[in-house]
């Protein structure tokens, strides 16, 4: 069960963080925004989200008992579902910010939690991630076509699944720390790349259908079918 619940919390989180790319162009055309800006909030969200996590790991290694995926997953949830009713570019990115902050939280302490179990638990962890970073962007045009910029609202009940996962606490790490890190430098330049290209890619191919005189909902289905199909590989 415990791999069940915070495999869920993963998906809500993966939600909340791919909602931006539908709604860049909903923004900058409702807050008369550039591009620019709207999409630094897609950069002001994984600043904190990523910048963040080595601080909450070593917050939950000395500390293992702390609900910090629970908090997490609320901060994100609650962040995200006022994220379309912000009516100033201040206020969202505060909001962009504390959700990017609820993320941080959740990894570390989930990725201890469920990583201490079965090697299927892992598996369900991050294929639920990865199906709630291509249904995000779908999720939230449904909810704009119901209620507008303020349908983000409606992802506010997945957050309910955090109340879960107060009494679930990780065990012990097994992982020994690296020795000599200098070796994987390389490859976390590759990565750096990579994740370049493809956030780039991801916040802005809605956008750039719109540009082509796609309709938003063509553009983000093309996106939803680009990262289903990297969530099947």
């Amino acid at each position: 069960m415990k791999r069940v619940i915070f495999s869920l919390g993963h998906f809500t989180i993966e939600v909340n963080g791919h909602i931006f790319p539908p709604l860049i162009p909903i923004l900058s055309s409702n807050l008369g925004l550039t591009y620019a800006l709207a999409g630094m909030l897609v950069g002001i969200y994984n600043l904190f989200s990523t910048s963040l996590q080595l601080f909450f790991g070593f917050l939950i290694d000395k500390r293992p008992n702390l609900p910090l995926a629970p908090l997490g997953i609320m901060i994100s949830s609650i962040s995200i579902s006022f994220f379309g009713w912000a009516n100033s570019y201040t206020l969202l990115v505060l909001l962009a910010g504390l959700a990017g902050l609820g993320s941080a939280m959740f990894h570390p302490h989930a990725t201890s939690t469920v990583s201490s179990g079965r090697v299927s638990s892992i598996g369900l962890f991050s294929s639920l991630g990865t199906f709630g970073v291509a249904l995000g962007p779908l999720l939230i045009l449904y909810f704009y076509q119901i209620l507008g910029i303020k349908g983000t609202i409606f992802l506010l009940p997945l957050g309910l699944i955090a109340l879960f996962m107060f009494n679930l606490k990780p065990k012990d790490s097994i992982y020994k720390p690296l020795i000599n890190i200098r070796k994987f430098l390389p490859l976390i330049f590759l990565d750096f790349i990579r994740a370049l290209v493809y956030l780039s890619l991801v916040t802005f191919l809605p956008s750039y259908g719109v540009f082509l005189k796609m309709k938003l909902e063509s553009s983000t289905f093309l996106l939803f079918f680009m990262l289903l199909g990297g969530s099947l590989g």
